[in-house]
């Protein structure tokens, strides 16, 4: 029963926070103009069309306030819940990724390298692009699972894994980011992609709390 409201928290916080986060991140400009309509499935002029646009770092935000509000409810401790979700992270990104690749989505740049792709039509037929859904799935996704199966055994505080996996995803969606078509309509800022930019903060923010915590606990980890 604890696990499924865990799981429920968390389905429900990435979608939310999945949403919200592609509306402040990637398009005020159409969630300002029509804020009620941007999470409505339905649309005057096409009529159902479904809701597109997902952001990882927005549903990353909301996972992580779901686990609060859930590690509130249940009077759990929020590290240790954190370390369980983050390590098992890189499965659902790995089949999510999957998803993307067969879908046709987050198709990559154009490339003259061998084991480029064709894509669908609608989005150049003809041309071959980098399959970085696939990047994504594989180093995202089993790649960084390894990563942190080896540092689990490392593991001397409780929050370790949650930050691994944060400064850990910021690296290599930072450089996968290189073989991504850049959004349509997105600015660069300060000349890296959405993406990278988000990814950054991410890396920096892992990187100051781990320094946080373990300065905290230095004299536990002496005892």
């Amino acid at each position: 029963v604890l696990c499924f409201f865990l799981f429920l928290f968390l389905f429900v916080g990435a979608l939310i926070g999945g949403r919200i986060g592609y509306a402040l991140f990637y398009r005020p400009d159409i969630f300002l103009a029509n804020p009620l309509g941007f999470f409505s499935p339905y649309h005057v002029s096409t009529g159902w069309s479904g809701i597109a646009g997902m952001s990882f770092h927005g549903g990353l935000l909301g996972v992580v306030l779901a686990l609060s509000l859930f590690a509130a409810r249940r009077k759990v401790r929020f590290f240790p819940v954190a370390d369980l979700v983050s390590f098992v992270a890189p499965i659902a990104l790995f089949f999510g990724r999957i998803g993307n690749f067969l879908a046709g989505e987050l198709y990559g740049r154009a490339t003259t390298f061998s084991f480029g792709m064709y894509v669908p039509e609608t989005v150049g037929m003809g041309v071959l692009r980098h399959p970085s859904a696939l990047y994504e799935a594989f180093l995202e996704g089993l790649f960084l699972f390894v990563v942190l199966f080896f540092l689990k055994q490392r593991k001397k505080i409780s929050g370790e894994i949650a930050l691994w996996f944060l400064m850990g995803y910021g690296v290599i969606r930072f450089f996968v980011e290189y073989t991504r078509e850049p959004d349509p309509g997105i600015a660069f800022l300060f000349g890296l992609t959405r993406g990278q930019f988000l990814s950054s903060i991410l890396f920096i923010f892992g990187c100051i709390v781990w320094l946080w915590l373990w300065t905290k606990n230095r004299g536990k980890m002496k005892e």
